[in-house]
């Protein structure tokens, strides 16, 4: 066993820098989505805190992770509101990058994309790609509406 460490150790550095390679790779391929590059930065902050932050449960979370301060908060509200790209040029790069990976699977010559399904509750009313959706649940302490992410 203590053989075995030693040489997840020693790969150990060959692996973060491979990975953080592919991580830039992956936020370069988006820059062409963003006029200025400031706001691309703080696009690429916001991945990493996805990425990295312990907790998710919106702006507050990535703040949080960063260590911002109000100001920050409300910079960071300002930038899902921003001029500075589109969002639909936003998803073009990622459907590019996705198909640049040459991870998908190919059922009757049509591409699928395996992922996980998940629809997450957001309270934000003006958030791209966030839709009004009925809630099915049999439960009555979850409202019969609610707000979530919904990617198709």
């Amino acid at each position: 066993m203590g053989m075995k460490s030693c040489k997840v150790r020693a790969c150990l550095p060959y692996l973060q820098m491979n990975m953080l390679s592919e991580l830039s790779d992956m936020l370069q391929a988006f820059r062409n989505a963003f006029s200025r590059q400031q706001s691309w930065l703080v696009f690429c902050a916001i991945i990493l805190s996805f990425l990295a932050a312990s907790e998710m449960v919106g702006v507050t979370s990535m703040c949080r992770y960063w260590w911002s301060n109000e100001k920050g908060y409300y910079q960071l509200l300002h930038f899902f509101r921003a001029k500075s790209y589109q969002f639909r040029t936003l998803q073009a790069c990622w459907h590019r990058w996705v198909l640049d990976q040459k991870r998908l699977v190919d059922v009757e010559g049509r591409l699928v994309l395996l992922g996980d399904h998940t629809h997450v509750v957001k309270d934000g009313g003006r958030m791209p790609g966030v839709l009004s959706l009925r809630e099915t649940s049999e439960t009555q302490s979850k409202p019969s509406t609610q707000l979530q992410k919904y990617i198709r």
